[in-house]
């Protein structure tokens, strides 16, 4: 490999761990600004809902370039009339999804470049400098997107990615279901009774439960993987139970960073799915993202039903159950038919 494609390919790959860093940054900044600033429940979890719907880039849609410039000039603009007037706050949702639009397009274009912890890794660095949002901040950031935008590929025209939905992406669906259920609640929480004005605490603890998402797939020996999904989803539904009961510093912090010892247990979905052979890649990415989208929205929902903060949680508790039961299945099904 030449210099030149060496330090092209290192730039490429600094670029994406840059983009990485930006969409932890923008979504969990975007709540913990609005937790900060005292506004209503709604846009609180419709900034992170926004968010998700942004990750509908690239699948099932593709963008192009000209529609990542445009996005992302429409979202400098919006950051700019914030600065100008601040009483604009539903902009602010608008931002986190043309930007979240435009993050996983550009990452999309250079993904394969970077192993998948590496890339987590860098999100969650994303997490622990969130409490650095501001619109000001914001707006740079912004500003950064439209210049990596406009030096980025040109990529593919804008299309529509054909999906399917399968058992196994049923499955992905309610495990992401229960972590967005009740994830930007999560923040709430940890901020309404624990009265914390520093969200720096909030997102170190934020990130130890990352941390203990992030260590079990390297943990975890063997190819055991459908009794190390049930097991993980068994205990993260113990542990949703007890959050739902008790709130206070302490053993809500526990309990958070204890979910990620439960909840790091999604990889094995990938790898089941190898194993039988059900899903392609996109068809996994696909219901990774309605679960995303679905689990934020109905976790609103929850709460505004039941005028609980504990109406969430519950709701996770019980996709933690479905995703074990219907892996419980699944497993059940597959063993028939090789007996068959």
């Amino acid at each position: 490999m030449s210099n030149v494609n060496k330090f092209q390919q290192n730039f490429r790959t600094f670029i994406f761990l840059v983009l990485s860093l930006l969409s932890g940054f923008f979504e969990i900044g975007g709540v913990l600004w609005a937790i900060r600033e005292g506004k209503e429940v709604y846009i609180i979890i419709g900034i992170g809902l926004l968010y998700q719907l942004g990750n509908l880039v690239p699948v099932p849609i593709k963008i192009n370039k000209v529609l990542s410039i445009i996005f992302s000039i429409i979202s400098f603009g919006a950051g700019i009339l914030m600065c100008i007037d601040p009483e604009k706050e539903m902009l602010i949702m608008f931002i986190m999804c043309f930007n979240a639009c435009v993050i996983q397009h550009l990452r999309s274009l250079m993904k394969d470049k970077v192993g998948t912890t590496i890339k987590r890794v860098f999100r969650v660095l994303g997490f622990l400098i969130a409490p650095f949002f501001s619109i000001l901040t914001c707006v740079i950031c912004t500003a950064l997107l439209l210049i990596v935008a406009c030096i980025g590929q040109s990529g593919e025209k804008p299309t529509l990615v054909p999906c399917k939905v399968r058992s196994i992406n049923v499955i992905m669906i309610f495990h992401q279901m229960h972590y967005f259920g009740y994830v930007y609640f999560m923040l709430i929480i940890l901020n309404k009774y624990v009265t914390l004005s520093d969200n720096f605490i909030l997102s170190v603890i934020f990130v130890i439960g990352w941390i203990t998402y992030l260590i079990v797939p390297h943990i975890l020996k063997g190819k055991n993987y459908v009794k190390y999904f049930i097991c993980g989803h068994i205990l993260l539904a113990l542990i949703l139970l007890g959050l739902s009961a008790f709130y206070n510093l302490k053993i809500a912090a526990i309990l958070w960073m204890l979910t990620g010892f439960g909840g790091g247990t999604v990889f094995c979905i990938k790898k089941i799915n190898d194993d039988f052979g059900i899903s392609g890649k996109n068809d996994i990415i696909l219901s990774e993202n309605i679960g995303h989208i679905g689990g934020t929205f109905l976790g609103l929902v929850c709460y505004y039903t039941f005028n609980s903060l504990q109406a969430p949680i519950i709701f996770s508790m019980l996709c933690a159950i479905v995703a074990f039961v219907g892996m419980i299945i699944l497993s059940l099904r597959k063993k028939a038919n090789n007996l068959i």
